[in-house]
């Protein structure tokens, strides 16, 4: 089953169609049109998470499309992810400036936390492989890691870096105990997942590196970073080019 959202008639409607045929399954309506979230569904398929208007996000069956709850949050959602194990659903609220966390069985709140005064829309947060902790850049411009479960600070790197944006992407090695991430001056940093520590930083080029561009190798031994020119270099992940 496909789902996707589309507006009409002042309403925000989900259909759900088969992928194998393209007839339609099912069709919910959620709301008035407005502000709305690409769908996310939970890791067993039971489930698909949305946001819509302002602020408000609904859980419901991935089979028939009838609500499993609904919650109010009266924000502006800009990023959103399940943890790996989707049991917590993260998203971040443009307006107060917070990453905020809620239970996907129940949308209850579990926490908050507060990142800045604001976050520009293309704010994103990332989760490790494990699932224990969710790691950010903050409004301080430090690097922030928090435990997933209870949103307590697990540790927090110092702004070090060559304004490191907040909306680029981090890679984790395949165990998990590296984060690996560049700056806008073009080096590419490894920091130890667990106690923040940074393990090496590295030049990457000359010129300017393109947001997002960054991959890691299905088998964990490099990573690929795209620069302006045409030019892609590639670092295993003890730093060497």
């Amino acid at each position: 089953v496909m789902a996707f959202a589309q507006g009409g008639r002042g309403m925000r409607e989900i259909w759900a169609v088969s992928l194998a045929t393209g007839q339609g399954r099912w069709t919910c309506e959620i709301g008035p049109s407005g502000t709305q979230s690409a769908c996310i569904v939970s890791p067993d398929s039971a489930t698909l998470f949305l946001a819509a208007g302002k602020g408000d996000l609904h859980a419901l069956s991935a089979a028939n499309g009838r609500a499993k709850w609904k919650q109010v949050f009266d924000s502006t959602v800009v990023g959103w992810s399940l943890a790996p194990d989707g049991a917590i659903l993260f998203f971040a609220d443009a307006c107060t400036g917070q990453l905020r966390a809620v239970s996907t069985a129940s949308g209850d709140e579990l926490w908050s936390y507060q990142v800045g005064e604001t976050l520009p829309s293309d704010w994103k947060f990332h989760s490790t492989p494990d699932g224990s902790m969710v790691i950010f850049w903050a409004g301080d411009g430090s690097l922030h890691a928090l435990s997933a479960s209870s949103g307590q600070e697990r540790w927090v790197l110092d702004n070090s870096f060559n304004e490191a944006p907040a909306n680029w992407t981090f890679l984790a090695s395949p165990d998990g105990a590296l984060l690996l991430f560049a700056d806008a001056g073009g080096q590419l940093h490894a920091v130890i997942a667990s106690s923040g520590q940074k393990r090496w930083s590295k030049e990457v080029a000359q010129s300017s590196l393109i947001p997002d561009a960054c991959v890691m190798r299905p088998d964990g031994a490099s990573v690929l970073l795209g620069c302006s020119g045409g030019m892609l270099v590639a670092f295993d992940l003890t730093g060497q080019q």
